[in-house]
Order: C-alpha cells, then structure tokens, then sequence
C-alpha cells in the first residue's frame, strides 16, 4: 500500500463529501421525475371521459373538450361537455392540482374531477363476424346475424 501524504489525506474527506452531495443531487431529482409522472397519470386530458363529484358523491359524466392557460399561471380554463340531460357545455377554472383530482368547492359545494379509466371490454371482429374475449381461457365466438327489415317477395 501506497502511503499518502498529508496533502491527499486531507482531501479525501472533501472528494467523498463532493460524491455523496452529487449523489444526493441525482437521487432528488429522481424522485422529483417520479412524482411528475405519478401526477400526469392522474390528470386528464382532452377527450377524456371524467366524472364529477358534489359532496363525495358520484354525480354525472363529462368530456374533457379543452384546456386552456388561464391568464392566472398554473391555472386552466377546462371546457366540459356534461353528460347530463339535456348536455350541457360549460368551462371552469381550475388549478393543477383539481386537474389531478384535489377537492375543491364552488359557492361551498365539495367538488372533484376524478378521470375515469375504461375497463377492458369483448370487441367484435368484423373480418370473423365473432366477439373476441380478453380473456384466453374463455373464448366466446358467436356468428353475427343479419335481420332483414323488408319482407322478401
């Protein structure tokens, strides 16, 4: 083993403190980018089907059909198509985090805006006229048939 001199041995303890603080450094902005990706999961976007809560119950369905900055930053003008009868447009304005799925209120009411995620569902084949199912081990194949309106002559 090569003995060091004082010169080196004194800046080893600085070497070590360097790497550990880089380290330190990588590992945040790490997490940072995983919590980034946690919440874009979250959020909706244009097009997607949400539903609405008033007072932590399930209220009524409606489509993302714009989000827009507000001139407030980090704050969205979202346009909705509610999925009521009759539907009805209407554009709120949200922040980050109600875009994400956070409470808020509206003249006192408790509010959330919750994504909804599709379930996977059978689709029909048109080339086979036969539904596929999701699931392997069950398969489901039925012959499509045609019922004529018209009487035939």
């Amino acid at each position: 083993m090569i003995p060091l001199g004082g010169v080196a041995n004194a800046c080893l303890p600085i070497f070590l403190l360097t790497i550990i603080f880089e380290f330190h450094i990588i590992v945040t902005s790490l997490l940072k980018v995983q919590d980034v990706l946690h919440l874009k999961n979250k959020s909706f976007v244009e097009g997607e089907l949400v539903l609405i809560h008033i007072e932590d119950n399930p209220a009524f369905y409606g489509r993302v059909e714009a989000i827009s900055p507000d001139i407030k930053p980090k704050w969205w003008q979202v346009k909705f198509l509610f999925l009521t009868v009759p539907c009805q447009f209407t554009t709120w304005i949200l922040d980050e985090e109600q875009i994400r799925g956070a409470d808020f209120t509206m003249g006192g009411t408790p509010i959330r805006v919750e994504k909804v995620t599709m379930p996977e569902d059978e689709t029909f084949s048109e080339e086979e006229g036969e539904l596929d199912s999701s699931d392997p081990e069950k398969p489901v194949k039925k012959k499509a048939t045609v019922l004529s309106l018209h009487k035939k002559e």
